[in-house]
């Protein structure tokens, strides 16, 4: 609060005379009044105002002895000065008050003083004014209203690859805590496609142009605020109504090796390749194991321009502890290396381009957490296909006795347990979704030839490790009622069948499936010394086999 100080009074008594009088430039007396009383007094006052400041009255009082009051009120609207005369009795002391406000009330003026009157003498008396600014401070009134903003707690796209043309199911789980100030809700919206409902909380989405698309989810309970609603986005894929594949496996191997540079860039070259799968097996049975080869091999599938997909095949881990490869490695220990140099990121393919992949060790049966360590088992969609990929190595799936230093039948035995039970619930989990999704086929690619011949006459390594697989896959195969293409490498030579379409033929007995499987054509690669091609897999989901290809001859 301001206070401004002001010396303003003067009062003066003349003998004889008989007026108090305060002015603001000097002594007034009542006009045509030249008299002065002996026994009054006469008193002038002087105000000096504030700079710019307006008084339109002041108020005063006078007391002074046996109970003297005297009060008025000045009219200094039209003047810059105060004054006024009243009769005053000589004597004292007598306590004088002035008090005024502003005409804009914004200052408050106020003091007082204390003199005597003397009979025929001019006493001057000085007021000390002190002036207030009126408060500049006001008061709000303020009505709160607590408002808990909405919570998106998770998006799901199923599945999240489809063709174009077709469409997927969105699902959106969100809530609001205090169910106001309005119920939720829901606002869509894609980069490309169209979407059913974009208001509804689970509305359909149809792909337009292949490629990726950004669906974005925005819930909002009403209140307008800026950042209340809460948005969350997901990645869907649209593919092309068909797929291109180079399939190959058991390379590279030996001296062919020399040739790799060629096929790569023979691959590369092709525009309608778009992914590769290799079945597995990446040197001969008669190399040693090991790291430096293996970076070798690593840097072959780097250099491929698009996304490969590698399974394990049995000479890069489970016959590294044969004699015939130098009794390189234990088999374990050589599958430990590859998954950490072929598989560093689960769910990543190998090549220039990486492709999103499922894999065993992100999506796993919570009741076996154990499978998580097969890495190398992935699965995808694609052109209306699912793919899915197995580690079932040859040497009758590793069933062959490890040999010394090495041998461990109880080691190797619970190998070829876990192995096999996480393949079968993996491969279960591949037919179950491409059931779910309505997909026109299923491709199933691992290394081991279970139908080979060689394996199966007297003298050779058997095939009975395969018997459970071969009849799951059958049993699945004739469930799901749609084409299901088999790829293996592991005999070298390029076959191409209906292995179970007849189960008295050569290879229908060669497990006890005992049922027709008229729908499961299988498929060898050539491979070894014999790479002399490689098949183009073309997937076409509106022709009634699905799958077709051809051999396409190395450099």
């Amino acid at each position: 609060m301001n206070r401004y100080t002001k010396t303003a009074l003067f009062l003066m008594a003349i003998a004889g005379g008989g007026l108090f009088s305060f002015a603001g430039c000097g002594i007034n007396k009542p006009a045509g009044d030249d008299r002065i009383d002996g026994d009054v007094g006469m008193a002038g006052l002087a105000l000096t105002l504030p700079g710019g400041a307006i008084l339109n009255s002041v108020s005063y009082q006078v007391t002074g002895p046996a109970g003297f009051s005297k009060t008025g009120t000045v009219d200094v609207s039209h003047s810059n000065t105060l004054s006024v005369v009243i009769p005053l009795p000589a004597g004292g002391p007598y306590t004088l008050t002035l008090s005024g406000v502003s005409a804009d009330e914004a200052l408050s003026c106020a003091g007082s003083t204390m003199f005597s009157v003397i009979a025929r003498q001019t006493t001057t008396v000085s007021v000390h004014l002190i002036c207030q600014e009126a408060r500049r401070t006001g008061s709000v009134a303020v009505n709160g209203q607590i408002n808990i903003c909405p919570q998106i707690d998770g998006l799901s796209a199923s599945p999240d690859e489809v063709i174009v043309g077709k469409s997927l199911a969105l699902g959106a789980l969100a809530h609001d805590t205090d169910a106001g100030p309005s119920s939720l809700a829901y606002s869509w919206t894609a980069s490309t496609g169209t979407l059913s409902s974009p208001t509804a909380p689970n509305p359909m989405f149809t792909c337009t142009a292949p490629g990726p698309a950004t669906i974005k989810l925005m819930v909002s309970d009403g209140d307008a605020t800026a950042g209340c609603a809460d948005t969350q986005t997901l990645t869907v894929t649209c593919t092309k109504a068909t797929a291109t594949l180079a399939v190959f496996g058991d390379w590279p191997y030996g001296n062919i090796i020399d040739g790799a540079p060629g096929f790569i860039a023979q691959v590369n070259a092709d525009p309608d390749v778009e992914l590769l799968l290799h079945v597995g097996d990446i040197h001969s049975g008669s190399q040693p194991c090991g790291a430096a080869y293996n970076t070798t091999i690593f840097n072959f599938f780097q250099s491929f321009a698009d996304p490969l997909v590698y399974t394990p095949g049995d000479n890069e881990w489970t016959d590294c502890q044969k004699t015939k490869e130098f009794s390189s490695g234990a088999p374990l220990e050589e599958l430990a290396k590859i998954r950490a140099q072929f598989f560093p990121t689960p769910g990543q393919t190998l090549g220039a381009v990486h492709k999103s992949v499922m894999s065993q060790a992100n999506v796993f049966d919570a009741a076996h957490p154990e499978d998580a360590a097969y890495v190398e088992n992935v699965m995808w969609e694609q052109a209306g296909v699912l793919f899915v990929t197995l580690n079932v190595p040859g040497s009758n799936d590793d069933r062959l006795p490890w040999a010394a230093p090495f041998s461990s039948p109880a080691a190797q035995a619970d190998e070829i347990a876990r192995r096999d039970a996480a393949n079968s619930r993996w491969l279960a989990k591949a037919f179950a979704l491409a059931a779910s999704d309505g997909t026109a086929g299923v491709l199933i690619g691992l290394q081991a030839d279970m139908f080979d011949p060689a394996a199966f006459a007297p003298g050779g390594d058997g095939l009975s490790g395969y018997d459970a697989l071969v009849k799951q896959i059958a049993t699945l195969t004739v469930g799901y009622g749609k084409p299901v293409l088999l790829f293996n490498g592991d005999s070298h030579l390029f076959e191409s069948d209906l292995p179970l379409a007849d189960p008295t033929s050569a290879t229908g007995v060669m497990h006890p499936v005992g049922f027709p499987v008229p729908n499961l054509t299988r498929v060898t690669v050539d491979g070894s010394t014999n790479f002399h091609d490689w098949v183009k897999l073309v997937v076409d989901p509106s022709t009634p086999a699905v799958f077709s290809w051809t051999r396409v001859n190395t450099p």
